[in-house]
């Protein structure tokens, strides 16, 4: 247990998340068309009355900037100090804290979205943050998010060439699939509502071959194929 008497947890990416977040800022505009997707899904929710919602793992915070545009309370939550300073400048409400211990009242949020971000954590960490989106729902809220479909993870592991550390390229450690996930919202206590399986290719700023690889990904994406970096879309409810 640690000093305040919370479980003790495993964080291992906050030093890769520290460069995203300053000096690799500018990786989070390829999110954009996801990010659109689901604020999209959360726009139907809502059903055109003021909502409350939580962003965890800011990026650049264009989700965040976007519901504030829409006139709901937008929150974000990160670990990372800078992202939340980040969100500060733009008028919008932050908590610097990891998924696994949100210091936010129970019951706060209609929606709360986890956009590539489940799969980056440890099992310890998983099970805690589930239990803490929960937590923070308002009865019949709504969880929103996004995980790699299907991933082999093996297939994506690398050496670093100074200290030989084998890792995943891009720091995950879970692998979904649509009976995982229901599963683990099982555990939580929140109801899935809908999987859907998808890419998000992005059209701007790329050339005649992009936009056409574009589009073979988008076909490719329901159908999971790896090559399109297929997502599974969730919904699941408290």
């Amino acid at each position: 247990m640690d000093n305040d008497g919370r479980p003790s947890v495993t964080r291992d990416q906050d030093k890769v998340w520290d460069y995203y977040q300053t000096e690799g800022v500018s990786i989070f505009e390829f999110a954009v068309p996801r990010l659109a997707y689901l604020f999209n899904q959360a726009r139907r929710f809502a059903g055109g009355r003021p909502i409350r919602i939580l962003n965890i793992g800011t990026g650049n915070g264009w989700l965040e900037k976007r519901c504030q545009e829409a006139g709901w309370e937008s929150w974000g939550l990160d670990p990372n100090p800078a992202a939340i300073q980040l969100l500060d400048a733009q008028g919008i409400s932050g908590v610097v804290a990891g998924i696994e211990s949100i210091p936010i009242s129970s019951g706060s949020f209609d929606i709360v979205v986890a956009s590539e971000v489940l799969e980056h954590l440890l099992d310890d960490l998983l099970s805690l943050g589930l239990g803490e989106i929960h937590r923070i729902l308002k009865p019949g809220g709504i969880f929103l998010g996004t995980v790699p479909y299907q991933e082999p993870l093996e297939l994506r592991r690398v050496v670093c060439p100074q200290c030989f550390h084998v890792h995943h390229a891009f720091g995950h450690h879970q692998s979904f699939s649509r009976k995982r996930l229901t599963d683990l919202f099982s555990t939580a206590n929140l109801q899935p509502q809908f999987f859907r399986t998808r890419a998000f290719p992005g059209f701007r700023r790329r050339n005649l071959t992009g936009k056409l690889k574009s589009v073979v990904w988008t076909i490719l994406g329901p159908l999971g194929a790896q090559a399109a970096d297929a997502k599974i879309v969730f919904s699941a409810r408290r």
